[in-house]
This record gives C-alpha cells, sequence and structure tokens, in this order.
C-alpha cells in the first residue's frame, strides 16, 4: 500500500508497476468516505493537481467510478 504524499493523500494499492510509475484504482467508496481528509490534505498542500483533483472529489458518489491514479516514483 502506498500513499500519494504530493497531491491528495489518497492510500493506494497498484495494479500495474512498472518503468518507475504505477496505475491503481481508487474505489469511489474509498473517496466518499476519506472526502474530508483529502480535501484538508489538497488544501494544506496547494498544487495545480489538487486544483483539478478537488472539484472531482467534492462531487464523487460511492455509486461512481474508480479514480484511476497514475504516480510515477522518484
Amino acid at each position: 500500500m502506498f500513499t500519494d504524499d504530493m497531491v491528495s493523500g489518497i492510500l493506494f494499492n497498484p495494479h500495474y508497476q512498472s518503468y518507475g510509475k504505477a496505475i491503481a484504482l481508487v474505489s469511489a467508496l474509498d473517496i466518499v468516505e476519506n472526502r474530508e481528509k483529502i480535501l484538508k490534505y489538497i488544501a494544506d498542500h496547494p498544487s495545480e493537481e489538487g486544483n483539478k483533483l478537488k472539484p472531482i472529489i467534492q462531487k464523487m458518489t460511492d455509486d461512481d467510478n474508480a479514480l484511476m491514479m497514475m504516480v510515477t516514483f522518484k
């Protein structure tokens, strides 16, 4: 299990990992259950990516599709 420590603070478990990149799906239910924590992380760590993600997180319901995360490891 990994944590996105750059944009969202979301925990994720990669489904695919190669060449320093990972792809993970985070269920809408996980996003909804952790919405306030994620929005606080975005507010505490301002970024252009966070500004794009914020309205998605705010509008998600547990019936939505999973959120796909593509992460580049440093």
